[in-house]
């Protein structure tokens, strides 16, 4: 059986110093016995603290060189395939009742027109206006 000290942090029978009294107990259970001092030993946690952080950093550099720049890479070279490989032609129309639907003039130009209109891409109530490219 382990006999503990009074305040149950440090077993009796590990240590080498004779725990009678309770500062010698919080001596020895803070690093007072050992050597360092409080200070020391919070410059010592801040140092583990920073070089965790390198760390942590250095790792993400590492992911994003090797994940993440790749990964945009392949995304940018797949939507480069696919617009090659996609038909320019405009779908055929459909004229939809719904769809298009004008019940009073635009207030500029002719009034069929859109604000934003766009002939290539934009189809009229009646169809596609000219040829298409």
């Amino acid at each position: 059986m382990f006999a503990y000290s009074a305040f149950n942090a440090v077993p009796s029978h590990s240590t080498k110093y004779k725990l009678e009294d309770s500062w010698q107990t919080d001596r020895v259970r803070w690093g007072g016995a050992t050597g360092f001092s409080q200070k020391d030993k919070r410059t010592e946690g801040q140092a583990d603290i920073k070089q965790g952080t390198r760390m942590r950093a250095r790792t993400w550099k590492i992911l994003s060189y090797v994940v993440a720049l790749p990964g945009v890479g392949v995304c940018m070279a797949n939507a480069w395939i696919k617009l090659q490989r996609q038909s320019h032609d405009p779908p055929g129309f459909q004229p939809y009742q719904h769809l298009r639907i004008r019940t009073k003039p635009f207030p500029w130009g002719d009034g069929n027109h859109t604000f934003f209109h766009n002939s290539h891409t934009n189809p009229l109530p009646t169809g596609y206006e000219g040829p298409h490219h």
